[in-house]
């Protein structure tokens, strides 16, 4: 299994970055650590190439905007076919084994593990049998 890059038990809070309001996200958690998981390179470059959206910002780009909102650490999982093959909650099992986080917040068109199997009713799901609470953002207009 590919291990993600080692963090401390704090908050895991996938990337939002591109797709939610970071403003009112940030006022919601104000008093917890924070933590963005992304992954590098995006998993559609592995998995199919030629379909793979342009990055709007390099990796670099994309922690120094982190560092400037305010998050607490960073966490870069290697984009490998055996990451992205790991069905979805063996996903999740990884990330609280890892991180124990207590909240994990995500956007609404969120699809996580082999072939994006797991959603957000998923994710709420999977929140109750490992104990942390699952929150779902709406995507800004």
């Amino acid at each position: 299994m590919t291990p993600l890059v080692p963090a401390s038990s704090v908050e895991l809070m996938p990337e939002l970055a591109e797709r939610c309001d970071w403003r009112a996200f940030l006022l919601t958690f104000a008093s917890i650590s924070l933590v963005v998981l992304t992954f590098d390179p995006h998993p559609l470059a592995v998995l199919r190439p030629e379909s793979a959206p342009d990055r709007l910002m390099g990796l670099s780009d994309k922690l120094a905007a982190m560092k400037r909102h305010d998050v607490d650490a960073v966490v870069v999982a290697d984009t490998t076919p055996e990451l992205l093959c790991l069905e979805a909650e063996k996903f999740i099992r990884l990330l609280v084994e890892k991180f124990r986080p207590t909240h994990i917040i995500e956007g609404a068109t969120f699809g996580f593990g082999r072939n994006r199997q797991g959603t957000p009713e998923t994710l709420h799901q999977l929140g109750q049998k490992f104990g942390f609470q699952a929150r779902i953002i709406d995507p800004v207009r």
